[in-house]
């Protein structure tokens, strides 16, 4: 299993469906997860009014979508969002497989801002973006260094450069 991490306007997702397409491998995206079951009572409330979906409501959808692809490699994009996420999904590593790296897409938030504002969506205005790079920095930096001190192998790659370039930066390791 592979664990992808970037803030907001780090290039994961693209990334992670890069990664995907190269080497046939499940991509998983909890966000993409989350989106998917908006019709569900129990995330679509929660998800419209920006609010967290309980972790036992996310490790089930994980556990489905992980489930498809057993024995497969698969990228899992966005989770663990915390460390009792992370202590979570080390200790399904005997269901899912063993996390054979995490691999954290680093980028100044000036960049991640420039990048996000140029999509030009709705809910990416300067404050929102602002507040998203620093819930990042404040829950997922943790769960990272976590995952270190668990003997978790980690990659901090800079993902400022085109698409190309940093595929090239995540393959080289």
């Amino acid at each position: 299993m592979i664990l992808l991490f970037g803030s907001a306007g780090a290039g994961k997702s693209v990334q992670g469906k890069r990664m995907a397409a190269k080497h046939a491998w499940p991509w998983i995206s909890v966000g993409e997860l989350l989106r998917q079951h908006a019709n569900d009572p129990r995330v679509g409330g929660l998800i419209t009014h920006g609010m967290m979906v309980p972790d036992e409501l996310v490790y089930e959808l994980v556990d489905e979508a992980v489930a498809k692809y057993k024995g497969s490699q698969v990228i899992l994009d966005g989770f663990p969002r915390a460390t009792e996420q992370a202590a979570w999904l080390l200790g399904k590593q005997s269901v899912y497989g063993k996390i054979d790296v995490v691999i954290v897409l680093e980028i100044p938030p000036t960049e991640a801002t420039t990048r996000l504002l140029a999509r030009a969506r709705s809910d990416d205005t300067f404050e929102a973006i602002s507040r998203r790079i620093a819930t990042y920095a404040e829950q997922v930096y943790p769960t990272i260094e976590w995952l270190e001190s668990k003997g978790v192998p980690t990659v901090r790659l800079d993902s400022i450069g085109t698409e190309d370039e940093v595929q090239t930066k995540i393959e080289s390791e």
